[in-house]
């Protein structure tokens, strides 16, 4: 009885840290992908005085495609007055690399500027890290800055992902169901 309440408990704690992790979805009826996104979360960086005005922001992302398929991604984005960092790479704590993306880079005014980029967060590597977290450091030209994604983000975006794929299916197959009914039924049941 004690191992049964014990496991509830960290069930509902569990649980617990999920729902104090806000996720916001979008569905692109054109692409048929549902994005979710966490709340972005403050860069801890000490390095920055009031001589180099700078901060980054950072949250995980998710694309749920057709069929169900989820790709993860850890999103940066840094503003800075002192011109360009050109981040371009990155490695976890055990050295290992990430594909990286630029999104964008933007000219606020002089040398105030912002970049966007991601590194793609592997399924696997995400569930291998849902306890403790991401720690990544992202390289730029002459600036690198180190990014520690708390585990509870990871949880909450696996979660989200996952439902979100769920129901991608179950509508996929109730679809495939509907395709020998009228076609007002068939696009009724569509997402």
């Amino acid at each position: 009885m004690k191992r049964f309440l014990s496991a509830t408990i960290l069930s509902v704690m569990a649980a617990a840290s999920h729902a104090a992790v806000a996720t916001s979805q979008s569905y692109d009826k054109y692409s048929k992908a549902t994005t979710i996104t966490t709340g972005q979360l403050k860069v801890a960086d000490g390095t920055h005085g009031w001589l180099d005005p700078s901060f980054a922001k950072a949250w995980m992302s998710a694309t749920v495609g057709k069929g169900g398929a989820i790709a993860y991604a850890l999103n940066v984005y840094y503003y800075s007055g002192n011109g360009w960092s050109f981040f371009s790479s990155a490695k976890d704590s055990d050295g290992g690399d990430f594909e990286f993306a630029q999104v964008d880079r933007s000219i606020i005014m002089g040398d105030t500027i912002s970049e966007q980029f991601l590194i793609v967060v592997k399924p696997d590597y995400l569930v291998a890290h849902q306890a403790t977290g991401l720690d990544v450091k992202f390289y730029g030209k002459g600036r690198e800055m180190i990014v520690a994604m708390p585990a509870d983000q990871l949880q909450a975006i696996a979660a989200a992902a996952t439902a979100a794929a769920g129901q991608v299916t179950s509508t996929s197959t109730s679809t495939a169901d509907a395709s020998s009914a009228p076609a007002s039924v068939a696009a009724a049941s569509a997402p």
